[in-house]
């Protein structure tokens, strides 16, 4: 269960209306836990874990492509990745906190201090995303070992000891065969095609960050454009990852397919379930945050009668601000 900041309610206990103490204990051991899984899923395999050895048609042309260099590698996501989750929840909590009312809100404490509710909510939806990330991977590896698919650049990688000038006029299925390739890293990898790790990753924080964006931030804010085209740069920005793995021939379509799915649900599920912004969402409206659908000092919405005023700017009224109340439904807001 969720507290209503958006931090684990097992890290927290209320000692007042405002006021809530974060407990030390459930947060160490989360980072503790998380970090011993991350580094058994992310380090030990290539060092220990023989992929699933599958063998190929003579015939197969998907695997016969040439190697390339990667256009981005995993390190350099892994940092991409970091940043994007970094920026968007400060940008947002920044947003939130610059544009809401200070009066009723919640105040936290770690260790007998107050903490500032934009690091506490920083770090519970930083964690959150990380989290999506972390699943993803372990999700990630134990199929790509356990399935063995060759990459489309496998030959090339590989140089098994046999003619393939004669084997490719051949279906017969070859699995006595030695890689005579230089590098046994390079070799290992060639057999993890199965799904896309990167496409994974990256369309799992890309999907976490547009729905925390859509539960954290108004629907009208400064016009209808702006959330709707920084959702689709996240998304989009997750596709390229994909389509860079299958043209850089570390992948087969299919491959970077299953990878966004895969992504897109695991972001979905840790948005939704595990950090609950949604559930959130209606306690917002109800207590200490209060968003305006439009920028300014006057007040826009009566939270208690649910009406909004329409303020437009008419030129012909010698440029005098007019407004009028209308009803509107709590989903309007």
């Amino acid at each position: 269960m969720q507290s209503q900041s958006g931090t684990p309610a097992s890290s927290i206990s209320s000692t007042g209306n405002n006021a809530r103490t974060i407990a030390i204990g459930p947060l160490i051991f989360d980072c503790v836990i998380c970090g011993v899984i991350a580094f058994l899923f992310c380090a030990i395999p290539p060092l220990a874990i023989q992929p699933y050895r599958r063998g190929f048609f003579c015939d197969d042309d998907s695997i016969r492509y040439p190697y390339k260099s990667e256009t981005i590698t995993a390190y350099t996501l892994g940092l991409i990745l970091v940043a994007v989750t970094v920026m968007t929840v400060i940008g947002v909590e920044t947003f939130r906190l610059m544009k809401l009312s200070n009066d009723d809100v919640t105040v936290y404490r770690l260790k007998g201090r107050d903490t500032h509710r934009l690091f506490v909510r920083f770090c519970a939806y930083t964690a959150h995303c990380l989290l999506a990330l972390l699943v993803t991977i372990i999700v990630c590896q134990l199929t790509k070992y356990a399935v063995g698919r060759l990459r489309p650049n496998f030959i090339a990688v590989c140089k098994p000891n046999i003619n393939m000038t004669a084997c490719a006029t051949s279906h017969q299925y070859i699995t006595d065969y030695v890689c005579t390739g230089q590098s046994e890293s390079a070799i290992r990898d060639a057999r993890l095609s199965f799904f896309s790790g990167h496409s994974a990753t990256a369309m799992s924080v890309a999907v976490f960050c547009l729905i925390y964006i859509q539960a954290r931030l108004p629907r009208r804010m400064y016009g209808i454009s702006p959330l709707p085209l920084l959702q689709t740069i996240l998304v989009g920005g997750a596709l390229l990852v994909g389509y860079s793995r299958i043209s850089d021939n570390m992948h087969h379509w299919s491959d970077v397919l299953v990878g966004f799915l895969v992504g897109a649900t695991v972001g979905f599920f840790a948005a939704v379930y595990f950090a609950q912004l949604f559930e959130r969402r209606n306690a917002i409206y109800k207590s200490e945050e209060r968003l305006p659908l439009v920028d300014g000092g006057t007040t826009v919405t009566n939270w208690n009668v649910r009406t909004a005023t329409v303020v437009s700017y008419s030129s012909c009224n010698d440029g005098t601000l007019t407004g009028t109340s209308i009803p509107i439904s709590s989903n309007q807001l």
